[in-house]
Formats: structure tokens, sequence, C-alpha cells
């Protein structure tokens, strides 16, 4: 058994996780904190950095008694988490009420104040990212306007790993990545867009400064240590988010190289070059963690928790609720295309590539002669072909995968594997790794700490695949025919959308 360790840290919005790696990338035990969400009124979600923490605490204590580990033992810590869900701290570094994490909408109209000043286009073209209330200098300039006792006492605006990384070593400091989701970052530049700030009329002064995800911050503090039963020799990352260190946690190491991942809701991230801008804006583009490359990412609402929704909500609740793996073996017998029988996964609105929160889930094509299995393949392929409308955007742009790797629970499903390969028409593979984002953060404490040299070094060494799967022509040109559909369908239904949302009856 190996004597050196590496823990990382997942700062997630239902809870934190906790984990240990071996140097040989075995994950050995983990720990999780459930975390409460407020949500005061429609369109908002706040949670209490405070509480998480104490979740980190709370799963730290609980891995390294569960594990039975030397705290000596362990090398490097790397944190990950949500974003943009800024962190606001005054001069002493305290917290200043709770943040306003990544799903939280209210600030549409701070957006568009931007937006108009700089010009859409332009503020694109600048951060590789459109307009959007979700990120991070809208939720400050909210705080300015709406909590003005609040933002005067405002210091530093930190990511949730920033703020962990802070509360174990003292110091403040951010990563490229993380940071651009703050839609201040000129992605080309890699600093701070003073433009933007002005606009916003937000200080660049509470910014942090940023670094590689694999400098070290500095080590455990006494007073960290004391809390968690960690060492003080202990050293921590910079680290990066989930959402790039995900991509990193499904070998997602070179140009051409494509993650995507299904989980509640889905990612498809391509590994490029140089930066990639969508006059349309249907997909961003973020500086990656592997220095001199960059992911485009396209994101989706809702993935495996629309196979949930059908489950739960239409075909048995209780103890009659029929596991995933019966739902899919029954969908199995279904043919491609399912006789017919599509699916639009527009469950909770849809970010890329329409962009649009009034959209909606449709089943169309219903006959007589559709079953549940029916049903149930309508939304996997419902699900695929929203990954590939995505994929084919990224492809359109030059950004041509050489590998695809799948991962998340949807990955789990080998039906859906093959729906996907299929769908898409080039072969996969599955990352064989139980949380990508926790074995990414895993991989930056290794080349921290000097286990590896370079982050493709420790990729190479702790990634693992499984099952490989390739595209059957005949279903791929099934479901091209399919996917013509699938647009047209969202096409016919945009105006339906828009008065459906007038009507109020939601």
């Amino acid at each position: 058994m190996s004597d050196q360790y590496l823990m990382s840290i997942d700062i997630g919005t239902t809870g934190i996780k906790a984990a240990l790696y071996n140097d040989l990338a075995c994950y050995v035990d983990g720990a999780y904190v459930e975390q409460p969400l407020t949500c005061e009124r429609p369109g908002w979600a706040e949670q209490d950095p405070r509480a998480w923490w104490q979740g980190v605490v709370a799963a730290t204590r609980q891995v390294l008694v569960k594990s039975k580990l030397d705290p000596g033992s362990i090398l490097a810590i790397s944190v990950t988490g949500q974003q943009p869900s800024p962190v606001f701290l005054d001069g002493e570094g305290e917290v200043l009420g709770k943040s306003l994490i990544w799903m939280d909408r209210r600030t549409s109209d701070e957006c568009q104040c931007v937006a108009d000043s700089i010009g859409s286009e332009a503020l694109y073209n600048k951060t590789g990212l459109r307009a959007d209330a979700m990120y991070g200098i809208y939720k400050i300039m909210w705080l300015q306007k709406h909590r003005p006792e609040l933002s005067e006492r405002l210091r530093y605006v930190l990511q949730p790993k920033d703020f962990i990384n802070y509360r174990l070593t003292g110091k403040i400091a951010s990563d490229y990545a993380s940071s651009a989701a703050m839609q201040g970052l000129g992605l080309k530049t890699l600093r701070w867009e003073e433009e933007i700030f002005q606009a916003a009329g937000v200080p660049l002064s509470i910014m942090p400064e940023l670094h590689d995800c694999t400098h070290i911050l500095g080590n455990v503090s006494a007073q960290a240590a004391s809390e968690l039963g960690l060492s003080e020799e202990t050293c921590v990352m910079v680290s990066a988010g989930d959402t790039t260190l995900s991509a990193l946690g499904c070998g997602v190491m070179r140009a051409g190289d494509t993650a995507v991942v299904i989980g509640t809701s889905s990612d498809v991230v391509s590994c490029v070059r140089r930066p990639v801008f969508d006059h349309k804006q249907r997909i961003g583009c973020y500086p990656y963690v592997v220095p001199g490359l960059y992911i485009t990412i396209a994101g989706a609402n809702s993935s495996g928790i629309a196979l949930r929704w059908l489950r739960d909500q239409l075909l048995g609740g209780g103890s009659a609720k029929p596991t995933y793996d019966e739902l899919t073996e029954a969908a199995s017998s279904v043919p491609p295309g399912c006789d017919g029988l599509l699916f639009l996964p527009y469950l909770s609105g849809e970010r890329s590539p329409v962009y649009n929160p009034e959209a909606r889930g449709i089943f169309a094509g219903i006959s007589l002669m559709h079953s549940r299995p029916h049903f149930v393949r309508a939304v996997l392929e419902g699900v695929a072909l929203s990954v590939h409308d995505r994929l084919s955007i990224t492809r359109a742009l030059g950004a041509e995968p050489a590998r695809v790797v799948l991962s998340g629970g949807g990955a789990k499903s080998e039906l859906w594997r093959q729906i996907i390969t299929d769908m898409i028409g080039l072969p996969t593979r599955r990352a064989d790794v139980s949380d990508s984002a926790l074995l990414g953060a895993a991989m930056v404490a290794a080349v921290g700490s000097g286990l590896y040299s370079s982050l493709t070094e420790a990729c190479e060494k702790m990634m693992r695949f499984s099952e490989d799967a390739c595209p059957d022509e005949e279903t791929h040109a099934t479901y091209q025919k399919v996917y013509r559909l699938y647009k047209d369908l969202y096409e016919a239904n945009v105006g339906f959308f828009s008065s459906l949302a007038q009507a109020g009856l939601d």
C-alpha cells in the first residue's frame, strides 16, 4: 500500500465531497455532507459559504476516520466546486452574507446593463461567453444596488473553492479557468478586462490575483489543521472549478479530446488549441487548466433528470418504482427512432444551443402503438439528440473530436452509451471513474505536490477507461433523419413556448 496520498474536495450545490487517492490514482475513501439551499423567491438561489466550510470540516474528518490514515501522509489538497457562485468577503476575510450561486437568475437587469454598455457581441468576443445573468460580475452589481451596507465593506470576491482555500491557508488567489466564469476575464489576454468592470461599476481591486491551477497557494494553517485534523505540512493547490476539472478527470488533455458528461444536466466539452468563437453565441469558450489550451463548453439543463422525471412521475412510484436498469432493458427492445416518437428534453428551459428559458419538454408523434418502453427510449434519444446538436456546432466551428469520452451517471447505461455513439456517428470510450471532478482535482494535487511533472503525465498515469463503442452506420443514418425532425420540432414550437409563458399558466 502506498504511503503518499492526495485529498480532493468538491463544493457541490447539493453537498460537500471529500475523497482520498493514493499516488497510483486509486480511490481510497470518501465522505459526503449534504448542504442546504435557500430559494426565497422564484429565480433566487443562495447558499452560506460558512456552511460550506463546516461541511468541509465534517467531510474531511469523516474521511480521515474512515481511512485511518496518518494526516501527515497527505501530500496535497486540491479543492474544486461549483461556479460561478461568488463569495463576498470584507477586509478581515469575514463572509458578507450568502452567495448568489450559479443557478440564481435575479441579475438579468444588471446583465443587460453591461451588455448594452459594451455590446453583446463585443462582450462575447472579449470573454468567450454570451451575456448571461448566471455570471459572477452581475451578482456583485446586484449586491451594490440592493445591499449597499454590505457592498461598502466588500474587499474580496472569490469562487467557492477559493474561499475554502482561503480558510485552509489564509491566502487569497484564483485560477484563470474558474475566474472566466465571472465574465470579466479576457479570454485571449487572461487578464481582468478593465472596460467590463468600468461598465459594471465594479472595482478591479476586489478581484483576486490569478495563477495556474497547479500553483501551490500555501500549506494548511495551524488553525485549519486543528479544525480539520490535517497536517500543517500538507500543501494546498490553487486548483480550478468543477467544469474544467471534470473534463480533466475524463482524460481531456489534448486538442481534439471531447468529454460528454451526462448527469442531472449535461456538458459537451471539447479541447482546442485556440479560442473558438461562434457568431451565433451558441457555445462558450474557457481557458483550460492545461496552459495554452482552451475548451468549448455547451451545457444543457435537463438530461439525466429527464429520465428520473419520467420514472417518478409517469412510470410508477413508491415500491412500484422501476430501477434505471429495468427501464433501459425494456427500452432496448424498441428500435432506433422509437417508431416515430420524439422527445424534446427542455424540461427546465434550455441553455446551449437555443438559450431559451421559455422552452419546454415535448413528446411528439404519439400513437396508440407506443408503449412505456417507447417513452423511455424517446427520453434517452432526446438527450442524445441534444448532445449531437451541441457537438455538431463545435465540429462546424472547426473543433473536430479526435476522441470522445463519456462519463457521468448516464454513461453507466450500455444502451444510452450506444445511442449517443450512434447519434454522433463517432467512436466513444467510457471514463472508468466514479467522480471525474474529484479525480481531476487529484491530478492537480499530484502535479502540484511533485508526484508528476505535468497534467499530461498525471492524466496518462491516473486516467482509466473501460468500454469502447463504435457507431452503427445504419442506425446513424436513421438518427440523422430523427435529428432533422428534432430541429423542426423545436422551431415549430418557439412561438408556442412564448405564448405559454405569456399566458402565465405555470
